[in-house]
């Protein structure tokens, strides 16, 4: 048997109080000597023997209760090792993540961990190295001594969680690498956060590791529970007919409790509150709140904020300028009817563009750009096919409108070849007029959209209401009708199976074609409520959609940047209210940029992301992460498979119980208190029994 706390065994000194108190408390007795009472002395003398024994038995007892108590203070352990000295290294998982500021039966989680993390700190060896990990990577330092570690501990603050199971353990893995490990314990402390543990938690198969997880489990009544604010977005005015605005801005809000919520949330800008709506939440339930915005509120960053909860980590959200996440789309020709699309969506931004422009050696303004209308005949030269192929394989989007192509029955775009008949008709007042082919021949052709066509993914939640074969479908008054289309798709199609919008890839952009003329046959279209979504989403979907109106910090993934920051080099400069912070941008092969957050900055708000020559920048709001919100703790332990020879010993913490208190170090410090308590009965029942045989032979006398 050996000792967690080897210093208690002073405690032994005491021993000498009951020995000193039973050397001294013998006094002097004086013979007095008269005749006839020698069956008196006879009777004294059986006394006084009795009471000798009596003396060593309560001695006796007296220094086992008080060896019981020093031992049971001093930690022993039964098992082959000793579990606190044997090891050469320890590591301590330290979980600082916001929830662990939260409260169960016995208090503070966080300050039940340091609590017990300092137990098992002060018991360990000073020669023994120590490892400290948490939810903050900059605090994460090289091997210490345990006095060391002492002192780090109580410096840790509470920290958005950064750090899962899954991470901590490669970082173990790293170490065992390192070499020079003999043993290894692993000590976590945390609240088994579902959001940490992800799933099942698995351990490295390595035989000289010894995994201990010292579990707070979380109470999400306390503070009443959870509302959080889950995601934000916007709808623009062809997602929901009913709007006041062109644009609408959405929130989800979330109830984690296990009872009916009631909360406003408030869109804040420029320090003002702009609005505010009551919203009442079922027991685990959802709702989603919207805001009309006014022209200027989408130019200017905005923040959404719930009341506050206890628990106010995923009450914020900080908002980009709507008109920041604008696709910007160069236009090379003119039609009043596109020039009005952009006038009703304040999610194109419209940028005049000239031939010029595509032969440009720098190409600057192409650059500049995130999609492309083209409104002519595909008229091009070799070196201007050559620019949109360049454009289009770079991960962008160009769409092709034909003006009046009567007299033209095939035009190659440098994307492939079209051939076949112009056939016309167009709507007029009173009906529909038909024409024939410019030839003369063909015959009449006047046909409305598909419906089938609007299942094309692009389309996806592209209107407020689903299509369904009772829809309205506008005209479409002339069209190519085709004879070869090579490697085009076709996404929509009129009711009668002819083709009306094309696409194809091309590296990883899109080029699509529009099989009506702007000036005659697709007036019917221009002038109803189709036009905007349809060419919207077209132009939009590739750039848009993965445009965030807000980022996280630590999300440990490349943030897409709500604008086009253009750069010489990877690196570019985050200001903020701290100062200057240098990130790695980097582009995918769709020529989208994004930036790699790191380890900075550690607070939220807004930051300006300024390129390498100083010029372009774009703001950036940064938000904290909500993985924490659901605050449930992982509760399928005893279901855990784990491989090789690995264990984890769960532990239940609760502030009181000493660590490293698994079964083998249970059981001798329960067995020595309950030894303590038997002595001291025992005490108790002689001197008991000692003044009732001293009182009866008092009576006899």
């Amino acid at each position: 048997m050996h000792f967690q706390q080897p210093n208690m065994l002073w405690g032994l000194l005491l021993l000498a109080i009951p020995l000193l108190i039973h050397l001294f408390q013998f006094h002097r007795t004086q013979t007095i000597y008269f005749p006839g009472v020698f069956r008196l002395i006879q009777r004294l003398q059986h006394a006084r023997q009795q009471k000798k024994v009596q003396h060593w038995i309560v001695l006796l007892a007296r220094m086992m209760a008080i060896t019981c108590l020093v031992f049971a203070f001093a930690m022993p352990s039964c098992s082959s090792s000793n579990r606190n000295q044997a090891y050469s290294h320890v590591v301590v998982l330290f979980d600082n993540s916001y929830s662990m500021g939260t409260k169960n039966a016995d208090g503070v989680i966080v300050e039940q961990a340091k609590s017990q993390a300092r137990t098992m700190l002060s018991g360990l060896a000073q020669e023994v190295q120590v490892r400290l990990f948490t939810q903050d990577p900059l605090s994460n330092s090289g091997w210490m001594s345990p006095a060391q570690a002492l002192s780090v501990l109580d410096t840790i603050p509470l920290c958005p969680q950064q750090r899962k199971w899954s991470d901590w353990t490669a970082q173990v893995d790293e170490l065992l690498h390192e070499g020079g490990i003999s043993s290894l314990k692993v000590m976590a402390f945390g609240d088994g956060q579902l959001s940490a543990l992800a799933a099942k938690p698995q351990l490295l198969s390595a035989p000289n590791v010894d995994w201990e997880y010292v579990l707070y489990p979380l109470d999400g009544s306390q503070g009443g529970g959870n509302l959080a604010i889950d995601t934000v977005w916007y709808e623009s005015v062809w997602q929901n007919a009913d709007a006041g605005s062109n644009v609408l801005l959405k929130a989800r809000i979330r109830n984690y409790s296990e009872s009916t919520k009631e909360t406003s949330l408030r869109m804040l800008n420029q320090g003002k509150t702009r609005h505010v709506k009551s919203v009442k939440l079922e027991a685990q339930g959802t709702a989603e709140v919207e805001f009309a915005l006014s022209e200027l509120e989408m130019t200017q960053a905005s923040a959404l904020q719930l009341d506050e909860d206890g628990f106010g980590y995923d009450n914020l959200k900080y908002l980009h300028p709507i008109k920041q996440n604008q696709t910007v789309v160069g236009v090379l020709g003119s039609d009043d009817a596109v020039s009005a699309m952009f006038a009703s969506q304040p999610l194109l931004k419209k940028i005049d563009i000239k031939r010029a422009d595509l032969l440009d050696n720098d190409k600057a303004l192409l650059k500049s750009i995130q999609s492309m209308i083209l409104i002519n005949d595909a008229v091009y030269s070799a070196a201007e096919m050559s620019a949109l192929k360049d454009f289009v394989a770079s991960g962008k989007v160009v769409l092709q409108f034909f003006v009046d192509p009567i007299r033209r029955k095939s035009f190659n775009m440098g994307f492939g070849e079209l051939r076949g008949e112009w056939l016309g008709g167009q709507v007029a007042k009173g009906g529909v007029v038909g024409r024939r082919g410019a030839s003369g021949g063909g015959d009449l052709q006047v046909d409305r959209l598909a419906v089938a066509g609007f299942q094309h993914p692009i389309f996806e939640k592209a209107f407020g209401e689903s299509i369904s074969e009772t829809t309205e479908m506008p005209v479409v008054g002339g069209h190519l009708k085709l004879e070869s289309s090579l490697d085009f798709e076709t996404v929509l199609q009129l009711e009668n199976g002819d083709p009306i919008l094309l696409k194809q890839i091309q590296g990883t952009g899109s080029y699509w074609v529009w099989l009506s003329d702007l000036r005659n046959g697709s007036n019917a279209l221009k002038s109803s409520a189709w036009f905007l979504p349809i060419f919207t989403q077209v132009l939009a979907s590739s750039a848009v959609v993965e445009q965030p109106l807000y980022g996280e910090l630590f999300s440990g993934n490349l943030l897409p940047l709500p604008g086009n920051v253009q750069v010489d080099e990877r690196a570019a400069s985050l200001r903020g209210k701290s100062g200057n912070i240098v990130v790695d941008l980097q582009q995918n092969s769709s020529q989208h940029t994004s930036m790699y957050i790191g380890s900075q900055p550690q607070y939220p708000g807004y930051f300006w992301l300024v390129g390498s020559g100083g010029k372009d920048s774009v703001e950036i709001a940064l938000n904290l992460g909500k993985q924490e919100s659901d605050l449930r703790s992982f509760e399928d332990w005893k279901s855990m498979s784990l491989g090789g020879n690995n264990e984890l010993l769960l532990s239940k913490g609760d502030g009181i119980a000493p660590i490293m208190h698994n079964a083998p170090l249970n059981t001798p410090w329960r067995l020595f208190i309950w030894g303590a308590a038997f002595f001291f009965a025992v005490e108790v029942v002689i001197i008991l029994l000692r003044d009732k045989i001293i009182s009866s032979e008092s009576v006899k006398s």
